[in-house]
């Protein structure tokens, strides 16, 4: 296993470590298609990968989302849209600490095993933009009083 994969692999056993749920019990790590995703499997299709990209979605009002799981999910099918390619990626939803929050893992090629490059502005800002505007839209506009 080479050093990125163990670190990968690393990542996500803590990410998924006891005490990140609700009921503080280990985190479910989760993707696209399937509500039970295996890290393993992750980390064994990305063995190769020239990197993977991992941030964290921690929307200011995610407590008050319905479901972080369906907003993880519409927020990727629009990174997947913005970028014109479809995404390999894990992602676990963590209530540990006074916001909710979700870690993401992108694998570091596209669905053609082509290197993934992702612009900085865009990891940066763009998808922070994006779960902006999927929160409004779940939540609706921010008063000028919360403002």
């Amino acid at each position: 296993m080479r050093a990125g994969s163990r670190a990968a692999a690393v990542h996500l056993r803590y990410l998924l470590r006891d005490g990140v749920t609700r009921d503080g019990s280990p985190g479910t790590l989760y993707s696209a298609t399937a509500d039970r995703a295996d890290g393993r499997t992750f980390v064994d299709r990305s063995e190769g990968d020239p990197r993977q990209f991992r941030f964290i979605v921690a929307a200011e009002d995610g407590a008050a989302l319905s479901d972080l799981r369906v907003f993880t999910r519409d927020l990727m099918r629009q990174v997947e849209h913005d970028m014109a390619t479809t995404r390999d990626w894990v992602a676990v939803d963590h209530f540990n600490t006074g916001h909710p929050h979700t870690h993401i893992a992108i694998r570091g090629v596209d669905e053609a095993g082509e290197n993934l490059v992702i612009a900085g502005a865009y990891l940066a800002h763009g998808i922070r933009e994006r779960a902006s505007d999927l929160v409004t839209i779940e939540l609706g506009p921010e008063s000028t009083m919360e403002r």
